[in-house]
């Protein structure tokens, strides 16, 4: 059986905002087939938008089975994927997993060429799709996937989630666009999966469960020294929001970097209400050069809305420790979130100026499927499930503020970093991005969506 995976092209409206995001699924689902015997190919179309150029790769490739990752803001491009392989093969398998799909699975299959939806975390179940097509079991055997049989949307059990993240392979990056000379380029490292948190936001226990589980401390920094061992960067993103989930394992994650003497740098996200200053003291040791902090509001009422679980003095600590352990510090924030207004925004405001952040993120509030934010939009009829259907980005959330008016705070803010922090660079890349026409056109497309669903 050729199995082929892809990455699909990037939304246009990221050209200029983001740069290369490799995908670590399948990375994962690459090595997981490759030690149970298979061949996969991995196709990372990332940064081509030419697509007869892709549909000439496809059909030259002929794969048997397809895998496709899919977010909201790619789905477009992920089904146009689908479509194209089932043009030029109709008997070719096509299979999509991610976040967007794991939610939306019962539309995706309704509308779109695919034949399998992979629902939340994907190592195991894609293994033994392709093991049940390979032998001839029927796919009702399979937990954890969504297929169509005679028109109809089959739902199987539940797959549970892998308890032993150990057990699985080192992520196969060699076939990413993050690779040159067989070398890589950058990457990150993941310590585990799962989040307990529930934001209010955020999609990520739909996908990865609500219980963190994490790697071993060996089994991440051996994969940190592979990576090393391969790589041109020697800086490293640890890329989970949980690294610093105890003191404890923190400490002897970090103790083992320093006794095996690895020479990099890395960086990580962290949640403020697990920050100390012995923790601190231990990662700038082990080389940690800056931590990016969900920030979100410095509105307490904010906080409690998008149910962060953590609270303006927890900020203001997290900062001031980071601060004086000499490792940069990154706040994200957003803006529009329900019950936002002019005097939460200037909490936030105020906060900004207490904690001084080295580095500065302003997002506005954002619905995706999955979300809590996305309940609360389709029951004040902001929303509804057929807006997935347009090749639409992921709209703002407007319930409690108009678009312009975000944007007017979004843009404050940023320049009242560039006036303490002289952040040029980054504040032009961001403005330049926002006002792209691609950008303009789709801000204009979500007001008029958004007037015509009030």
């Amino acid at each position: 059986m050729k199995i082929l995976l892809i990455n699909p092209p990037r939304n246009k409206v990221h050209t200029l905002n983001y740069g290369y995001t490799f995908s670590p699924a399948l990375a994962c689902l690459s090595a997981m087939l490759k030690e149970n015997g298979y061949g996969p190919k991995v196709l990372d179309l990332f940064d081509n938008h030419n697509w007869r150029e892709i549909r000439e790769i496809l059909a030259k490739e002929k794969p048997d089975l397809v895998g496709i990752t899919c977010l909201t803001n790619t789905r477009m491009n992920s089904f146009k994927l689908a479509s194209i392989s089932k043009k030029i093969n109709p008997n070719v398998t096509v299979i999509i997993g991610g976040p967007h799909p794991t939610v939306m699975y019962q539309q995706v299959l309704e509308n779109y060429p695919v034949d399998i939806v992979v629902i939340g975390e994907g190592d195991l179940t894609f293994l033994n799709v392709v093991k049940a097509l390979g032998d001839g079991i029927s796919l009702e055997e399979v937990k954890g996937i969504a297929f169509k049989k005679n028109s109809r949307v089959i739902k199987t059990g539940t797959q549970s989630l892998i308890k032993d993240l150990n057990s699985l392979p080192i992520p196969d990056y060699y076939h990413l666009n993050n690779v040159r000379n067989g070398r890589i380029l950058r990457t990150g490292v993941s310590i585990g999966r799962g989040c307990p948190y529930n934001c209010q936001f955020c999609a990520s226990s739909s996908v990865w469960g609500d219980t963190y589980r994490a790697k071993s401390v060996e089994n991440v920094v051996d994969e940190i020294e592979y990576v090393l061992r391969k790589s041109e960067d020697k800086v490293i993103f640890i890329g989970d929001d949980m690294v610093t989930v105890t003191e404890r394992e923190t400490i002897r994650f970090c103790e083992e970097i320093l006794n095996r003497k690895l020479d990099f740098r890395w960086y990580a996200n962290a949640r403020v209400d697990s920050i100390s200053a012995r923790t601190l003291s231990m990662m700038k040791k082990a080389g940690c050069i800056m931590i990016c902090y969900g920030v979100e509001s410095g509105s307490p009422k904010i906080l409690r809305n998008i149910n962060k679980r953590i609270t303006v003095e927890q900020i203001m600590n997290a900062f001031r420790l980071t601060h004086q352990a000499g490792i940069s510090c990154q706040a994200t924030v957003m803006v529009g979130n329900p019950g936002e207004s002019p005097g939460t925004i200037a909490e936030t405001e105020r906060l900004l100026s207490i904690i001084k952040p080295d580095y500065l993120w302003v997002s506005l509030a954002t619905i995706y499927p999955g979300t809590g934010l996305y309940k609360l939009a389709k029951q004040q009829r902001l929303i509804d499930d057929e807006y997935w259907l347009s090749n639409r980005i992921a709209p703002t959330y407007r319930g409690s503020m108009p678009l312009w008016k975000m944007f007017f705070y979004k843009w404050k803010m940023h320049l009242n970093q560039l006036k303490r922090k002289r952040e040029i660079p980054r504040f032009l890349r961001s403005f330049l991005s926002e006002i792209s026409p691609y950008r303009v056109w789709e801000g204009l497309r979500e007001i008029k969506f958004g007037e015509r669903k009030r």
